[in-house]
């Protein structure tokens, strides 16, 4: 069930991208101006950004509302909820300790926690780090959001997942864990005596002069907090009360983009922990077949324009959050944004982008019209996978089978990016000058080949069904608890809405299937002795279930 959460997410996800067309010309903060401007509007939302270059703010500004209801810009002194960019402090945390004798990341978690079941395997402290334990991700439950009012000890947290089976052996697969980061916390308390709230504030908050970060506490007065939205199916909505002791040492706290800046500029100097055991939070984490994860202690390890890039972001009821580290031109950027309807990450790279030199999408190269029909076709990335090129409005659009359809914008000679995930595609020519191929290239790296198959994309055909067909499939389907698909009319257009996301078209290729045509997915409905039970969503080769419940 979470692969349709997952899927749909993505795509919704990639609606929000920001577009580079706008960066084109201007200065460098006109340039960044322009990215933040587009998305996150001043009627709504907002965010607070800041990007910095060694020991220089090259551009501080806020955007958007702080509070909908009372019509409050946004400012940059106020203080967001960060979500998972707390792991990066836990993180240190524990280096810390590591760093007076009192603890080892080789350590056993038993060590420390002797009670904890771990199925007869060794788990290290440095697998909780790098979410390579196998512990089960308790947030992923079905039933977790059900918990979402209640306080909780940390004992209480732990028994949510201490006695589910491993997801596999430690150290042989990654997989991002919460659970990892709760344990982490319990060592921390463990081996400091202090609680970890108390650890954070006063080792690392106070020293630091950290003065607008805190562990958040939902009933204390928190100068300059904010409250977080979410996006409703009329319109944004306030976010849902989140008990704070739920996220603890997984993602509890709470700061702005100027503390977040001097806590950045603090590690680089060596304060807290020194630079050998940040250089090693800093590093892709190996599994025990020698696969590197992308993933040290707390951070993200990947690469913005061939430079390496530490990174991490955040996602919690009513925020989302991203921080990026270029260490080599030593460059920050941190975005807050107080709406899980703006994810920051793509404009949080691209701001990052900018400040190397190198802009997504380079600075407008422009094809000669004519070439770009070279391109149209079928590419075959593997058997069951492909890949399909179309021309539409004089721009080019990739749709993977089960991924959403998105703009390539040309960057130069027969090479293009993909707006949404900061992928490159090179299309390949033989020698006479057709096009036979393309390689599409991640920011980290990851080259994938396809073969051109055909020069030709066959459209899907849709077929008219009547007004009382359509009606029979209103309603809402439930594919897990929380989680549901509304079917509507928009006139006489079938539409379909997922929890929390845009409303999208369906389109008919029988009377009881539907396809989408941002996305490659389909919709069947389920009807039984006239009435329609159930829908399947069909996308990236999974079929998923959705009982209709009102």
């Amino acid at each position: 069930m979470r692969s349709a959460i997952a899927l749909l997410t993505l795509l919704a996800m990639g609606l929000h991208t920001p577009r580079t067309s706008a960066q084109s010309t201007g200065s460098l903060q006109q340039r960044m101006d322009a990215l933040m401007s587009e998305e996150f509007p001043s009627d709504g939302p907002g965010a607070t950004v800041l990007v910095a270059h060694k020991n220089e703010i090259i551009y501080r500004k806020a955007y958007g509302l702080a509070n909908v209801e009372l019509q409050t810009p946004m400012q940059p002194e106020h203080v967001f909820r960060l979500g998972s960019i707390t792991k990066q402090f836990t993180a240190v945390a524990i280096l810390m300790l590591e760093a007076e004798g009192k603890l080892s990341v080789a350590d056993d978690l038993t060590k420390y926690l002797p009670d904890y079941p771990t199925q007869g395997e060794s788990i290290t402290i440095e697998h909780l780090l790098t979410h390579t334990s196998g512990i089960h991700n308790h947030t992923d439950d079905a039933d977790f959001l059900d918990l979402a009012r209640t306080d909780h000890t940390v004992q209480e947290l732990i028994d949510l997942f201490k006695d589910k089976p491993l997801d596999f052996k430690p150290g042989e697969q990654w997989n991002y864990s919460n659970s990892g980061y709760i344990l982490l916390g319990a060592i921390i308390e463990k081996v400091s005596g202090m609680p970890y709230a108390d650890f954070i504030e006063q080792r690392i908050f106070q020293p630091l002069e950290m003065s607008h970060s805190f562990y958040d506490r939902t009933e204390a007065i928190i100068p300059n907090r904010i409250p977080g939205y979410a996006p409703g199916q009329e319109g944004i909505v306030n976010a849902p009360y989140l008990s704070m002791t739920i996220p603890y040492a997984a993602g509890s706290l709470m700061s702005t983009v100027d503390d977040l800046y001097r806590w950045n500029r603090a590690l680089q100097n060596g304060q807290l922990v020194g630079r050998e055991r940040l250089k090693k939070a800093h590093s892709s984490f190996a599994l025990n077949s020698g696969e590197e994860t992308g993933y040290g202690y707390g951070w993200a390890v990947s690469k913005v324009q061939g430079s390496k890039s530490i990174e991490h972001g955040g996602g919690i009821f009513g925020f989302l959050t991203n921080g990026i580290y270029l260490p080599g031109e030593d460059i920050y950027v941190i975005v807050l944004s107080n709406c899980t309807c703006h994810p920051p990450n793509a404009v949080s790279l691209q701001l990052a982008a900018l400040a190397l030199g190198k802009p997504y999408g380079g600075d407008g190269y422009e094809p000669d019209p004519a070439s770009l029909s070279d391109y149209i076709g079928v590419y075959e990335i593997a058997p069951g996978d492909e890949r399909k090129i179309t021309l539409e409005d004089g721009q080019l659009y990739s749709v993977r089978s089960g991924g959403m359809k998105t703009l390539l914008t040309p960057t130069g000679p027969d090479a293009f990016y993909f707006e949404n995930s900061f992928t490159d595609l090179l299309f390949q020519r033989d020698p006479e000058g057709v096009v036979t191929g393309a390689v599409s290239t991640t920011r980290d790296g990851k080259a994938t080949d396809s073969r051109r198959t055909s020069t030709e994309v066959q459209e899907r055909q849709h077929i008219q069904l009547d007004r009382a067909t359509l009606e029979r499939y209103l309603g809402e389907y439930e594919l897990q608890p929380g989680f549901t698909i509304r079917i509507f009319l928009e006139g006489d257009q079938l539409r379909a809405q997922a929890t929390n996301q845009p409303a999208f078209d369906l389109f008919a290729s029988s009377p009881t299937r539907f396809f989408l045509t941002v996305v490659d997915a389909e919709i069947e409905f389920t009807v039984e002795n006239g009435q329609t039970t159930s829908l399947t969503l069909f996308q990236g080769g999974a079929a998923l279930p959705g009982k209709k419940i009102r």
